[in-house]
């Protein structure tokens, strides 16, 4: 849905990642792209209408949009979402062709599944455990006035959001964060001492204000994100798309109606 915070944040990062794309993209795997954005658009249109269809007719009855202008705004979500996953792919690729890290494990020679499943594991526990962590202790500082796994409970709409949401995320908000943030950042920062971790870092801290429109900002995202980071800088994009897949998965279904 319209959101200018987001959307100004989205313009810059690709406006960031064309300036680069010149000198930075990568000159094979384009096929391997093309089919990763045609999954991309596939995923995020299943996601959109199968999920995320009722908060934009709810957006649509509080804001006077029709039916035609919400399907509008679907499609252009989606469309977007595939020009991201082009672009920020193929930049992905070229950084990890010059040993910057990330781009995706399927590119690299003799790639083995086990290690990619396995750091997308420890990413998504990393996550996890960071989410639950502050989120304790923020509550117990009064800044949340719900334990993080109780937000979720018994919620059918968050349910279905977490499910889709979380296959969505196999070629989606890692899209942005990992191949677009992370990446323009490696190459910016590829002189620098640590250039990986600040990456990392920053991308995350990207993901937080991109996630809630500089509003109620608690940075659970961000250090959720820097799992998925961690993942994507040794895993690749597909340990970073598993983590935030199974991290969605289970803080958002599964754990809150497992504890009390």
């Amino acid at each position: 849905m319209l959101d200018p915070m987001k959307i100004m944040l989205e313009v810059l990062l690709l406006a960031s990642a064309l300036l680069i794309f010149r000198h930075a993209a990568g000159r094979h795997g384009r096929r391997f792209v093309i089919g990763f954005t045609a999954a991309t658009l596939v995923l995020n249109l299943a996601f959109y209408y199968f999920a995320a269809w009722p908060l934009y007719v709810t957006f649509g009855q509080s804001s006077g949009f029709d039916r035609s202008s919400l399907h509008a705004m679907v499609l252009f979500d989606v469309l977007k979402w595939g020009v991201f996953a082009y672009v920020f792919g193929r930049l992905a690729v070229g950084l990890g062709d010059a040993g910057l890290g990330g781009g995706f494990a399927l590119l690299r020679s003799n790639p083995r599944f086990s290690r990619i499943a396995g750091v997308g594991i420890v990413g998504a526990a990393l996550a996890i455990g960071a989410v639950y962590g502050l989120g304790f202790v923020e509550y117990r500082l009064g800044y949340l006035d719900a334990l993080p796994w109780m937000w979720f409970k018994d919620d059918p709409v968050s349910f279905k959001l977490g499910l889709w949401g979380g296959l969505r995320n196999l070629a989606g908000e890692e899209i942005l964060a990992r191949l677009g943030v992370q990446s323009v950042l490696l190459y910016a920062l590829r002189r620098t001492a640590g250039a990986p971790v600040l990456a990392i870092v920053f991308s995350s801290l990207y993901f937080e204000m991109w996630h809630n429109g500089f509003r109620e900002l608690y940075f659970l995202n961000c250090v959720g994100s820097c799992g998925f980071g961690w993942a994507y800088q040794k895993g690749g994009y597909e340990s970073a798309a598993i983590a935030h897949c199974l991290a969605d998965w289970l803080l958002i279904v599964i754990l809150p109606r497992l504890l009390l």
